[in-house]
């Protein structure tokens, strides 16, 4: 796992990957010390993918302060699952943590 930020180079990518790296960890407790932010998280995401990266749907739960607290992820062997059935996990998914965040008291958010 590594914590990185969307300045990082392909080349920078191509060597964490070289080096065993194979996803992103997104450190969010607290917004005024924090690396990353919400909104990096799917173009990092979707940058990593390239690279087989990050390939477990995910998505995150809020509290009332609009804080994540909590992630929700699935996991299944990839070759069980087809990018149709995997397109309709993941809005499952989302409408879970969506409602979890709401009965939290969470304002809204982009889960």
């Amino acid at each position: 796992m590594a914590v990185i930020r969307p300045t990082v180079t392909d080349a920078e990518l191509k060597m964490l990957d070289d080096g065993g790296i194979r996803g992103i960890r997104f450190s969010l407790t607290d917004p005024r010390n924090s690396p990353t932010s919400i909104e990096m998280i799917e173009p990092l995401s979707k940058r990593v993918n390239t690279l087989g990266w990050n390939r477990l749907p995910s998505t995150m739960v809020f509290d009332h302060m609009g804080h994540v607290i909590a992630g929700m992820s699935l996991s299944f062997p990839a070759s069980r699952c087809d990018d149709a059935t995997r397109a309709r996990y993941i809005v499952l998914m989302r409408e879970a943590a969506a409602v979890v965040s709401a009965q939290l008291g969470a304002p809204d958010h982009p889960a």
